[in-house]
């Protein structure tokens, strides 16, 4: 599951960059980029509605006393894929 989202991550980056260098703006990467930094309040919203990831998952670091796994990072751009999806 993990190296899948990793291999779905790289793949959309490198769709995203083709698409810059055709295009000439860098819309889809700054979604993309987005999408993955807004993964960094997880732990935050973790705090706020009481909940946790599965155990299973490798944390990447702990925030706010939450750990936060890569699996999560690595899946940020699908929040904002719709975007992309529409441009």
């Amino acid at each position: 599951m993990q190296l899948i989202i990793v291999m779905l991550t790289l793949a959309m980056y490198g769709l995203a960059a083709y698409l810059w260098r055709r295009d000439g703006v860098a819309n889809y990467v700054i979604a993309l980029a987005a999408g993955q930094l807004g993964t960094l309040l997880a732990p935050l919203w973790q705090t706020l509605y009481s909940f946790e990831y599965a155990v299973s998952l490798a944390p990447l670091f702990r925030v706010f006393g939450q750990d936060l796994p890569r699996t999560v990072i690595f899946g940020g751009w699908q929040a904002v894929l719709p975007a992309p999806v529409i441009f």
